[in-house]
């Protein structure tokens, strides 16, 4: 009879730490995809300020400027990034270091040139 109590006990443990596990497993889920959601929503948000900086840019196109507009820094995982820009004729995507995931947007520069210059969007007619 001491042996049943015994087995019961430990058949009881081990259901409650596979339940405990499994519920700690599954808030580190959804904490993942909220890093991802908000990662997901800083890029959007970014790359709509830079796309309406250069399209704002394109107002003052027929003089001679540099515009210089400093990156926004992005918080991932516990770290902050600087997005990394890239530009193929009007389509702009915006990266970080250590994901997956990217945003891209379309803007319009007509004769305007368009860079990265380490944490700072340049715009350029000259």
């Amino acid at each position: 009879m001491k042996g049943q109590i015994s087995l019961d006990l430990i058949f009881i443990l081990i259901v409650v730490l596979m339940f405990i596990s499994s519920t700690v497993l599954l808030a580190e889920t959804a904490r993942n995809n909220q890093e991802e959601a908000l990662l997901k929503n800083q890029l959007r948000i970014i790359g709509i300020n830079y796309s309406s900086f250069i399209t704002k840019a394109q107002a003052i196109s027929d003089t001679s400027f540099i515009a210089k507009l400093k990156l926004d820094r992005i918080n991932y995982q516990g770290k902050r990034y600087t997005p990394k820009l890239n530009f193929e004729d009007n389509l702009l995507t915006i990266t970080i270091e250590d994901s997956n995931q990217s945003e891209k947007i379309y803007f319009s520069k007509d004769g305007l040139n368009v860079s990265q210059e380490t944490d700072y969007l340049v715009v350029r007619n000259e």
